[in-house]
């Protein structure tokens, strides 16, 4: 239990009403948007950037780590295609001597 509910019971206020979240007003004002007066300061200010300073060197480096990561997968992938390749030619031409040589031997019998 907290302290100011433990005090709302001794005051004998409801023990419901403690539970209550306070209303807070993020804006200056009498908590109507309408009616908020911002300093002028901050009207006078350009709009703040989305990402400044860290945050956005921060996402580039993810990008260009991600960048080098798919280059690195494509490289690897298309070496692996021409592996693939490279052993159905050699089965190929190894069959292709094989058959030969046996009509070869017929040919002279």
């Amino acid at each position: 239990m907290t302290l100011s509910f433990v005090r709302s019971l001794r005051r004998g206020a409801d023990p419901r009403a403690a539970n209550k979240i306070p209303r807070v007003n993020s804006v200056p004002g009498d908590g109507r948007l309408g009616r908020a007066r911002l300093p002028a300061s901050a009207h006078a200010r350009g709009a703040r950037l989305a990402y400044r300073g860290g945050m956005g060197k921060i996402l580039l480096f993810l990008i260009g780590v991600f960048a080098v990561i798919m280059l690195i997968s494509i490289a690897i992938s298309a070496l692996h295609f021409l592996f693939y390749v490279a052993l159905i030619a050699v089965i190929v031409v190894g069959a292709l001597r094989l058959t030969g040589s046996a009509r070869r031997r017929r040919a002279r019998r």
